[in-house]
């Protein structure tokens, strides 16, 4: 799926850039999903066709009413009404709701899980196009999404950081926050190491996140509307840990969680 390759995180960001635009002159650019050639704008132009090829930009998973006005997890049937899916019935959140662009399938999974785990840090930009899709979602096109607002990734441990390189959810916001104006803030820390969520049921990543997240010295979100970003959202269990701590220990006056995809 690589259209050039990847170049190790260790480099600093500006020559991966230079590399990556010498290999753009040598090499055609490949459409991230099929390989098909592009011949859209240069990166990091923020727009699909840069990144997809029309066919591929066809197959995204999109998510469209009706969903959970809680957790944004997508209804198949007809209804015109707010519920609460199963997952969210006999559940108290400390964010407002969540909301995602996409359902954690095909593609979209597939470029998900190359940014996570196998050191694809160019994709970074499609990415964060495809989560500015999240705030597409009404309850936010009515609010006026300014400087007001802060953009706070869910934070990584630091060893876990470490091995990967990165935090995917930072470098999201990050991105979002270029195109958008929005400010960013790492705000949160991660001040346990827990087990990869992946693979556990509600209830042990519930226990399992316990104290595990802090808000990090010097940072402040008092009084702040925040918006909470991560890449996929499963149970929904590690949102609510950080807008728990955002708003019982930061003082936080609203928190929305915005993920790329919904799991």
């Amino acid at each position: 799926m690589a259209p050039f390759p990847t170049l190790p995180w260790t480099v600093g960001k500006s020559h991966r850039q230079l590399a990556s635009q010498t290999l753009d002159f040598v090499l055609p650019r490949l459409c991230f999903g099929c390989d098909t050639p592009l011949d859209g704008p240069e990166p990091p132009t923020p727009r699909l066709d840069t990144w997809l090829c029309r066919s591929c930009q066809s197959e995204l998973p999109l998510i469209e009413p009706p969903y959970c006005s809680y957790c944004g997890e997508p209804y198949p049937g007809d209804l015109t009404h707010d519920f609460r899916c199963w997952n969210c019935q006999d559940r108290h959140f400390d964010f407002d709701f969540a909301t995602s662009g996409y359902r954690a399938e095909g593609i979209v999974r597939n470029l998900i899980h190359a940014f996570k785990y196998e050191s694809h840090y160019e994709l970074r930009g499609l990415l964060a196009i495809l989560l500015r899709q999240s705030l597409n979602d009404k309850r936010l096109t009515e609010l006026p999404l300014s400087t007001d607002w802060l953009l706070v990734p869910v934070p990584l441990h630091p060893w876990r950081e470490m091995l990967r390189g990165y935090n995917q959810s930072r470098e999201l916001a990050i991105e979002l926050a270029r195109t958008t104006g929005i400010p960013t803030q790492n705000a949160l820390r991660r001040s346990r190491y827990t087990l990869a969520q992946a693979g556990l049921d509600r209830d042990r990543r519930l226990r399992n996140l316990r104290s595990a997240f802090s808000i990090r010295p010097g940072h402040s979100v008092r009084g702040r509307r925040i918006l909470l970003i991560d890449d996929v959202l499963t149970t929904a269990s590690t949102a609510q840990e950080c807008a728990r701590v955002l708003q019982r220990d930061g003082g936080a006056e609203k928190v929305v969680v915005i993920t790329v995809a919904r799991g």
